[in-house]
């Protein structure tokens, strides 16, 4: 029977994979970020790496280069040769065959000897391979070089070659070397260490010298040895495709998860459900009471809150259904004596009547008062509607005052400015008399001039009553005390917080009262009433 309620408890393992996808779908974004950022970072290192390799060599190269020239411009032989004078072809041959084992003991001479040049003012020469006058120099080039110290370097740049130029100027014997770096070298040396490359992705990697640094994407930058830099960048589509890749990777993951979290949780829910009806039919079968079916839950299986919520509702349930129970007979038993007391107004209204014909042949305001007092109460007890028009509210809010001027003997000015419109709203009975009433025995009575206005107006959404006095006002403590309690009139009738309770009722929870006062200028009641709920 209610033992089946005693299911197996939920393995967590399930429970925490079911409602933690969220969770587990951020982890395995942000995993997948890292694991981009990771194979990204490889790539790059990779790349500049291999290019670190090859700027390296052509840095090489280039240290090369300054060697061979710095040999050369200081070489004796080389000095001996450009201070003599020649004539006949056989000296210029012996110069040439001199020149040719001179260079040839240099690891370092150039691959094309046409690469290096010596330029030099001595015109008895024959220009050769490796010789010619100073006068194929363009003329600016060579202002900038005689400037030049026997120590210094001067690197040029065309499209197709670095030149490296030194400078050498004895007893009016001028001599220049120009070793010319070609571009295609640095080129060649690039792809010999695969530097445009990136393995497993068709992008080519940007290599430019002399250049500047692209935005976007990863950069790299070398100086040469000639000054120059080098820059490699790395494209942005690489780092796009891989955080593509990866993130689709991770998605397929999530989607496992998912779909595997949705089979075991529709197997969890189909056996929670089974146990539910279970649990819920025993209960309306009566087959067990609510304190058998506490005492027999487990309190370590996780629908236990679940079911303890149900048996804490039902057990609600059932005090509410005997408090109905005492309340209906509580109103059976208002309604009798409501009934029994039908007869006592109408005994009321007809004594009234006699006195108010006795007294009008004597005295015309004693029975004008009587009758305004069995208006009143008529309005009062009479009639099983809890609602009036705002117009009757006035109507009786005047009796009452003629009531109050008889016993007073005195007059109580009353001012009413309402529209029509607004006095054909409806509200609830007694509203303003309350108000009127502390007015009167606590504002105006000792005020010979004392008066009390009535206003009304309404917007979209409220109608606003105003009931002012100008009589000795509020002090601010009092207004709180109040506002705090249930503050009654000097008759014991309705109070302000019963008569707020009655207008969010009839009216809606934005209805409310306010009170405004200041001490020896009266007092204002504003009565704020939802229109929609109207």
């Amino acid at each position: 029977m209610f033992k089946r309620l005693r299911i197996k408890p939920i393995n967590y393992r399930t429970e925490m994979l079911f409602f933690s996808l969220a969770p587990i779908f951020i982890i395995l974004c942000l995993v997948a970020v890292l694991f981009s950022k990771n194979e990204y970072d490889k790539v790059c290192s990779r790349a500049e790496a291999k290019f670190e390799k090859a700027v390296q060599e052509i840095n090489l190269l280039l240290v090369q280069a300054v060697d061979f020239s710095n040999n050369v411009i200081t070489n004796q032989n080389i000095e001996t040769i450009l201070f003599e004078s020649y004539n006949g072809m056989e000296e210029h041959y012996r110069i040439k065959t001199m020149l040719d084992m001179f260079f040839s003991n240099y690891k370092s001479v150039p691959v094309n000897r046409t690469d290096f040049c010596i330029y030099h003012n001595n015109y008895s020469m024959y220009r050769n391979q490796y010789l010619n006058y100073i006068d194929a120099l363009e003329p600016e080039l060579f202002e900038r070089i005689k400037r030049m110290k026997i120590s210094d370097l001067l690197w040029e740049e065309n499209d197709k070659f670095f030149s490296l130029y030194k400078y050498y100027n004895k007893d009016n014997i001028i001599m220049v070397t120009q070793y010319n770096f070609k571009k295609d070298d640095i080129k060649f040396i690039l792809n010999k260490f695969d530097a445009f490359s990136n393995e497993g992705y068709n992008y080519e990697n940007e290599i430019t010298v002399g250049g500047t640094v692209k935005k976007g994407g990863y950069s790299a930058k070398k100086t040469l040895t000639n000054g120059k830099t080098i820059t490699m960048h790395i494209p942005n589509d690489i780092k796009r495709d891989i955080y593509m890749h990866m993130s689709a990777y991770f998605l397929s993951v999530f989607l496992l998860v998912v779909l595997s979290g949705f089979f075991l949780s529709s197997i969890y829910v189909k056996e929670k459900q089974e146990s539910m009806y279970t649990f819920v039919n025993d209960l309306s079968n009566n087959e067990i009471t609510i304190k058998q079916a506490n005492s027999l839950l487990n309190k370590k299986d996780a629908l236990y809150p679940v079911y303890k919520k149900i048996l804490d509702l039902l057990e609600n349930i059932n005090d509410s259904h005997l408090r109905n129970n005492k309340i209906m007979e509580e109103k059976k038993a208002i309604e009798i004596k409501y009934l029994q007391s039908k007869f006592n107004p109408h005994l009321l209204y007809n004594t009234l009547s006699v006195l108010k014909w006795k007294c009008i042949k004597y005295d015309k305001t004693l029975a004008g008062t009587i009758d305004s007092m069995a208006d009143y109460y008529r309005a009062c007890i009479s009639g099983l509607s809890d609602s009036v028009m705002i117009k009757d509210e006035i109507e009786l809010v005047r009796k009452y005052i003629e009531i109050m001027e008889f016993i007073h003997e005195r007059k109580y000015p009353l001012e009413v400015d309402i529209s029509s419109k607004v006095m054909s709203f409806y509200t609830v009975k007694h509203l303003l008399q309350p108000f009127v009433e502390n007015a009167i025995l606590h504002g105006i009575q000792q005020n010979d001039g004392g008066f009390i206005s009535i206003t009304g107006e309404e917007n979209e959404s409220f109608v606003i009553l105003k009931v002012k006095d100008n009589g000795k006002g509020i002090t601010d403590q009092r207004i709180r005390e109040i506002e705090s309690m249930n503050y009654f009139s000097a008759y014991k009738s309705y109070g302000i917080k019963n008569t707020q309770e009655r207008i969010k009722i009839f009216h809606g929870e934005e209805s409310h009262i306010k009170i405004s006062s200041s001490e020896g200028e009266g007092t204002c009641i504003t009565i704020v009433l939802q229109k929609s709920a109207i």
